[in-house]
């Protein structure tokens, strides 16, 4: 049985905000991490889940850039990490997938 697409989202904010801690691994070891961690716990990672996950990560120095030249008085110091996992994730799904009807 498949997830909704809301849960896959969720899944790919928890990477992203986990990325705002772990600088230093890349996209890879962090998801590798993350499905280890959660191993008892079903941890689903679908083709949605990980394109996301790695094109978001591609994408978010660009995408946090473009937020902040839109976000009056926000510079990315003053965002907090949920905030740019958030912000990371909407702009790369809004600007570079096809998000109609989903």
């Amino acid at each position: 049985m498949s997830e909704s697409r809301a849960k896959e989202r969720e899944r790919v904010f928890r990477l992203l905000f986990s990325a705002e801690f772990h600088k230093e691994l890349s996209p890879s070891e962090i998801l590798e991490a993350r499905i280890e961690a959660e191993e008892g716990e079903d941890f689903a990672v679908s083709d949605y889940v990980r394109d996301t996950f790695f094109g978001a990560c591609a994408f978010s120095e660009e995408a946090i850039r473009l937020a902040c030249e839109n976000a009056r008085g926000w510079s990315q110091k003053r965002m907090s990490p949920a905030m740019r996992a958030l912000l990371i994730l909407s702009v790369y799904e809004i600007l570079k997938t096809d998000t109609i009807g989903l």
